[in-house]
């Protein structure tokens, strides 16, 4: 296999970006305080504070990331902690 410096330089940009995706996932699921299992399910019990806790890091990651309101829009259609219903 061979590999163009341009192709090295894409590489190393892609992964930089999963890098940072990997780190702000992180980031949220810590502001949560809980493990929430690798699908996301918590116990009923536990429900409704995993909820306000979603909200929270929800807003704070939107007011981190998002330096114009076009650029907030995005990361909201982006964010991929949505309640679904089992």
């Amino acid at each position: 296999m061979s590999y163009t410096e341009r192709d090295l330089i894409k590489q190393g940009e892609e992964y930089a970006k999963w890098g940072r995706d990997v780190e702000r996932k992180a980031q949220v699921i810590d502001e949560l305080g809980m493990y929430t299992g690798w699908n996301g399910a918590v116990s009923p019990g536990d429900y409704d504070e995993v909820a306000r806790r979603l909200n929270l890091a929800k807003k704070r990651f939107l007011d981190r990331e998002s330096k114009t309101y076009a650029v907030r829009i995005l990361w909201e259609k982006a964010w991929p902690f949505e309640d679904k219903a089992s």
